[in-house]
């Protein structure tokens, strides 16, 4: 429902879709460490893994699988949604879920643009 019966379910609907904004950053950034690891395995970090490369993906993994579990089981209506029935739940998980699209997507755009704005002025300024 768009329409919250008060601040206080407004507030809460807003608190779970920055946890799941913040599970997403998660997951980016766990990928991100297994990809970096596979990719590179031999540049020096910051911090050592026991277990070298395959603790390094190993512990990412689970850290991944983790926040991934989390991610979903945010999408489950709280009690007080579901009693109100399949319509309000259907407006929590849709509400979670365009705000997770629009919100990812907007800094993904911001990222992409600078991305290639970068690499056109270091073309232009090896050429």
């Amino acid at each position: 429902m768009l329409i919250m019966p008060s601040v206080s379910d407004a507030f809460w609907l807003f608190l779970a879709l920055c946890s799941q904004l913040y599970m997403i950053m998660y997951l980016l950034m766990f990928a991100a460490a297994i990809r970096l690891k596979i990719e590179n395995p031999d540049s020096p970090g910051e911090y050592k893994v026991p277990g070298g490369r395959v603790g390094m993906i190993l512990m990412s993994g689970v850290a991944f699988c983790t926040s991934l579990i989390a991610l979903l089981c945010g999408f489950i209506p709280p009690e007080e949604i579901i009693n109100e029935g399949l319509a309000a739940s259907l407006g929590y998980v849709g509400f979670l879920a365009g705000g997770l699209i629009i919100f990812t997507i907007i800094p993904l755009k911001f990222f992409d643009k600078f991305q290639h704005q970068h690499l056109t002025e270091v073309k232009d300024s090896a050429a």
